[in-house]
């Protein structure tokens, strides 16, 4: 098993609802609201020990204690373009969206870290060597399977492969 980080820091930030990134306390977080979606993205080569399936792993806390039990969903998408592919790098060509729900614990308290992982089986046929686009998304407006209230404070992102 092998992990490519995508540090908070670096995240590429749209310019329609973007999450953002937080530095002024302690840690590095990218922040997403509870009212609307907002998304962030990272670029890379995918490495040539690349053989297939991967799987995105969030560890996040949320800024404001919960009352009762409630959960949070992000969503992951990948788009992957294989060198002297006839495609636009710049055109948005993302694969399904692969979903994950967190529930967190009865009362939350603010801060505490969770971790939820997303098999990515919607990757767009990525191979190694290929330019990989991930796309992370706060799904705030589930009202089914997001209804934390607050911030989640995203601090730390990985992509474990085989």
């Amino acid at each position: 098993m092998s992990t490519i980080i995508l540090p908070v820091q670096s995240a590429k930030l749209p310019s329609l609802n973007p999450s953002r990134i937080e530095g002024a306390q302690k840690r590095w977080y990218l922040l997403f609201d509870d009212t609307i979606d907002q998304s962030c993205q990272w670029q890379f080569r995918m490495p040539n020990d690349y053989v297939s399936s991967f799987t995105a792993k969030l560890q996040f806390s949320m800024a404001d204690a919960q009352t009762g039990i409630n959960k949070v969903k992000f969503s992951v998408s990948v788009m992957a373009v294989t060198p002297e592919d006839a495609v636009d790098i710049e055109t948005d060509s993302f694969d399904g969206e692969n979903t994950g729900v967190k529930t967190l614990d009865n009362n939350q308290v603010a801060g505490y870290l969770k971790e939820l992982s997303i098999p990515l089986t919607n990757a767009d046929n990525v191979v190694a060597g290929d330019l990989v686009i991930i796309k992370i998304v706060r799904d705030a407006d589930d009202v089914v399977d997001d209804t934390a209230i607050g911030d989640v404070e995203l601090c730390a992102i990985s992509l474990e492969y085989s």
